[in-house]
């Protein structure tokens, strides 16, 4: 037991506390809206320098000519990194917005475009946190 001044040791020192959130880098790795539009999945590769749980979710933005813009939420998801690496997130459209999607494909022909926004928030063990923000083009 401890005496005097000292306190009791709980797995670490406390000299050496980490005081460092987690860098994070993301990569959209699907670039097509009519990939999008027909798994219903936009796959995203994600890094972190440390051990982290990141919750990713995201925008989806399209344009066709001659119709509205349309916008659209991705059903988020939390990856757990019990170490430093890279995975791969998936993140997913309800079946609604796909039906949406492959509508807006159908009257926008080859002009088709688009945008991805991913937000996410990583954290590691000592409750650092840090916001990461990817945005990509997407074609037809």
């Amino acid at each position: 037991p401890p005496t005097g001044d000292q306190s009791p040791s709980y797995g670490g020192n406390p000299a050496s506390t980490d005081h460092t959130a987690p860098h994070m880098r993301a990569t959209v790795s699907t670039r097509h809206l009519r990939t999008i539009a027909k798994t219903g999945r936009l796959r995203v590769a994600l890094g972190t320098d440390e051990g982290a749980v990141v919750a990713l979710g995201g925008t989806l933005t399209a344009k066709a000519p001659h119709a509205k813009t349309l916008k659209l939420k991705l059903k988020g998801t939390t990856v757990l990194y019990k170490r430093a690496g890279q995975k791969t997130a998936t993140l997913t459209l309800t079946a609604a917005e796909r039906r949406k999607l492959k509508a807006l494909l159908a009257t926008g022909g080859k002009k088709a475009g688009g945008k991805v926004t991913i937000t996410g928030t990583g954290a590691d063990a000592s409750h650092n946190k840090r916001s990461l923000t990817k945005s990509a083009k997407l074609v037809r």
